[in-house]
């Protein structure tokens, strides 16, 4: 009756390790929001008519730079406008996505 209690224990154990790994993994990366949760922003809860940058949060473990330009393009696309890279930064996304790509959103017809 040992034997079955230890393995119904480790069984167990062995259960809470896999469903709390499968909890931590790394999110994807996303467009960065920050005023998404700012009730005094002045489109709070409105889709942008124009955006002039985009900021992609990603981890480097997880996303691909083909992933991070895709949806910058999609981002600056949606106002008929191209993503043109700027820089990185480290200073506004969450720590499981620490990194920032930074894009301009210019005009399509616009020269560069």
């Amino acid at each position: 009756m040992e034997t079955l209690h230890f393995r119904f224990e480790n069984g167990m154990l062995a259960l809470l390790l896999v469903v709390g790994l499968s909890a931590c993994s790394l999110p994807d990366a996303h467009v960065l929001d920050s005023d998404r949760f700012n009730r005094d922003a002045a489109d709070y809860g409105k889709d942008p008519k124009d955006i002039s940058t985009v900021a992609i949060c990603y981890n480097a473990m997880t996303a691909t730079p083909a992933k991070i330009v895709a949806l910058a393009e999609e981002r600056c696309g949606r106002f008929r406008k191209t993503a043109v890279f700027v820089r990185q930064a480290i200073s506004d996304c969450p720590l499981f996505n620490p990194v920032a790509a930074i894009y301009n959103c210019v005009d399509s017809r616009t020269p560069r």
